[in-house]
């Protein structure tokens, strides 16, 4: 087994510890460009390799960025391939591939946090939702009732028992008599009752008897005649 030289032994101690490398010189120690680019295909962070650029600007480091840029950004770069003007500018290069993908990856986000959203619309849509009763609107009064019955099926009740047969016996002119005015009072009673509205609140005290109940009245009251 050959023994490695001083200069080998040096190249495996800088990639063991490849990470703490920043600097090769600042050109006052000379290191053969091959070992350079054998200790520098170790280096995987794009910081780190800018790092050591500035501190050692006579370095090619153009092979290691497009090596960096191929392995990060394989698609991008095929399809874009993007040329520094200079050959010390590949980082910009690198720097440019990835703002590109920070920002189509923000758009991605974008559209696929407004999918979601309307996804959730819909679904909130064609959720029921429970409303307490106290709530809901009720429901409109028909008429005004009195001791638990409206006002116009008393009168409905009347009309229906209106001519619909005799309460007497018709045995004589007196008892057909009777019945005519009996019958005649309780229309004009009738009339009345329907000529005013169901619903219509009390306005005070009554000061005059209704024109109906007096027409009946008094009808009512005249002798029978035999």
């Amino acid at each position: 087994m050959a023994v490695k030289s001083l200069a080998e032994l040096c190249v495996q101690i800088c990639q063991k510890h490849i990470n703490q490398l920043t600097s090769f010189g600042d050109g006052d120690v000379f290191v053969p460009p091959g070992y350079v680019r054998e200790i520098l295909l170790r280096v995987t962070d794009p910081t780190q390799l800018r790092q050591i650029e500035i501190n050692s600007p006579y370095i090619d480091t153009a092979d290691i960025w497009k090596r960096l840029i191929s392995r990060e950004f394989p698609v991008e770069s095929r399809d874009k391939d993007y040329i520094p003007p200079k050959p010390a500018q590949w980082y910009e290069v690198y720097e440019k591939y990835s703002s590109e993908r920070q920002i189509s990856q923000m758009e991605a986000e974008e559209q696929l946090r407004r999918q979601f959203q309307g996804l959730q619309e819909q679904k909130d849509s064609r959720v029921s939702k429970l409303v307490d009763q106290r709530f809901l609107p009720r429901p409109p009064k028909t008429g005004r009732s009195i001791g638990g019955q409206n006002r116009s099926s008393k009168v409905f009740s009347r009309a229906s028992s209106f001519g619909g047969g005799g309460r007497s016996k018709l045995n004589s002119g007196a008892s057909v008599l009777r019945r005519a005015r009996r019958e005649a009072a309780e229309h004009a009673l009738m009339r009345g009752v329907l000529a005013t509205p169901s619903n219509t609140p009390p306005t005070g005290a009554v000061k005059m008897m209704p024109a109906y109940i007096v027409e009946g009245r008094r009808m009512l009251s005249q002798p029978f005649f035999r």
